[in-house]
């Protein structure tokens, strides 16, 4: 992952145990299976989850967090 910086690239890793490979593609798998299915407040839980995620990883490589968006 790179997250570009006045032009830079500052590339990104965690230092958190991941899933594997395996646990990806189910990811991915039940994702789009079940997407056309979700209702809004779901959807909303899910990207909560992403978003604390995405925070975690900037945390970790030393980058100001990603701010609210409403």
């Amino acid at each position: 992952m790179a997250v570009t910086k006045k032009d830079d690239d500052v590339y990104i890793s965690s230092v958190s145990p991941t899933i594997d490979v395996r646990q990806q593609r189910g990811l991915l798998d039940v994702t789009k299976n079940v997407m056309p299915l979700l209702t809004l407040d779901e959807w909303m839980r899910i990207m909560d989850i992403y978003h604390e995620a995405i925070n975690r990883i900037f945390r970790e490589n030393g980058l100001p967090e990603e701010e609210e968006k409403k």
